[in-house]
């Protein structure tokens, strides 16, 4: 059986097929324009009026420099071929540097929640700006900031224009995603009180799963958001010079329905007119976007620090059981598995009482 070649970057060798193809019809027009019939020396006295005719079709233009047609039209073909060869190596150029950009390996996964959206506006600025429409710019310049400083971390989005999700919605979107955390972000509100200001961050109310990480030491989805929710708290409040509110436990559907951390983060009030102003700015707003990336980045390499890339197609848990290693070489397990070790183990201990007390009686 004959043996088949599949070439492995066809737009590449398309773009080189036409180049050379350009190549030769420039090549071809430069020699023609080479091989162009000479001038004719200028007519003697007494043929001037015979050959007036000929003599104009071979007449100088006045924009030629001196030059005669033929090394006109020539050095006009060489330049104009340089400049295409130029300009395709530029392009080419750009176009590798984006598909190194996108070849960089995703490590890590985060979802970004935009509080509010579409009819649900969320509080009223005292400035006029709704709290969705703020939620939204932060969230999209953290994306923004992410993907350029830190193209190893994949972000997803539970909404990237104003349109309305419901609760469950961004539930399930995070729990199917199963990232290695998110980010809910809002702004409060205090009515009757304009001096009230600050950030504050918000986690579970409750333990959630058991995870075992990658030293091999146990810990709950709530502890891990705790260590999230301290560490981008501290950065918020540094970014936005506003006052420090702590981090609380809260019984929000958002934290305590999803699988992983999920940190919920009151950037600032909107009746306060320092913190309005701050919110509403965009050099705050560029501020924050930076300190809360590198705030991400110092979370998950401090809880994920030998963490494999991400094959096309998997997800964070995935990852992260590469990284932990598989349960039957080295007695760890994913965090997909450990979902339901709290049942399990409540499960054992009712046994061992049971049989505790049988021997008893």
């Amino acid at each position: 059986m004959a043996k088949r070649y599949r070439l492995q970057d066809p737009i590449k060798f398309i773009t080189f097929l036409l180049m050379l193809g350009i190549f030769v019809i420039l090549l071809v027009m430069l020699i023609r324009s080479c091989t162009h019939p000479k001038q004719k020396e200028p007519a003697q006295d007494g043929q001037a009026s015979s050959q007036s005719s000929s003599a104009r079709e071979y007449e100088q233009p006045a924009d030629l420099n001196g030059q005669k047609p033929a090394e006109y039209a020539a050095r006009q073909n060489v330049y104009f071929t340089a400049s295409l060869v130029g300009t395709i190596y530029d392009i080419e150029q750009a176009r590798n540097a984006e598909e190194q950009v996108k070849e960089v390996p995703i490590v890590y996964t985060i979802v970004l929640d935009p509080g509010c959206g579409g009819t649900e506006n969320g509080n009223p600025g005292i400035g006029g700006v709704w709290e969705k429409e703020i939620n939204l710019k932060a969230a999209l310049a953290l994306r923004k900031q992410i993907e350029e400083v830190h193209p190893e971390i994949r972000v997803v989005m539970t909404r990237t224009s104003d349109h309305a999700l419901t609760g469950q919605e961004r539930i399930d979107l995070i729990n199917e995603t199963k990232p290695d955390l998110a980010i809910s972000l809002h702004c409060d509100y205090f009515a009757g009180a304009s001096e009230r200001r600050g950030t504050a961050a918000f986690l579970r109310n409750s333990d959630g799963a058991k995870i075992k990480l990658e030293d091999g030491k146990k810990t709950t989805v709530q502890e891990l958001a705790r260590q999230i929710a301290e560490e981008l708290q501290t950065r918020a409040v540094s970014a936005l010079e506003t006052e420090n509110r702590g981090v609380s436990e809260a019984r929000y559907e958002i934290l305590n329905q999803t699988t992983v951390p999920v940190v919920l983060i009151e950037m600032a009030y909107l009746t306060d007119q320092s913190d309005y102003d701050k919110i509403t700015s965009n050099g705050y707003i560029k501020a924050f976007s930076e300190e809360m990336t590198e705030g991400i980045n110092s979370v998950l390499t401090a809880i994920y620090p030998n963490r494999q890339p991400v094959l096309e197609g998997d997800t964070a848990a995935s990852a992260a059981e590469s990284a932990a290693g598989s349960e039957n070489e080295s007695g760890e397990e994913s965090i997909d598995e450990s979902i339901d070790e709290s049942e399990e183990d409540a499960e054992a201990e009712d046994e061992d009482e049971t049989a505790e007390d049988s021997e008893e009686e």
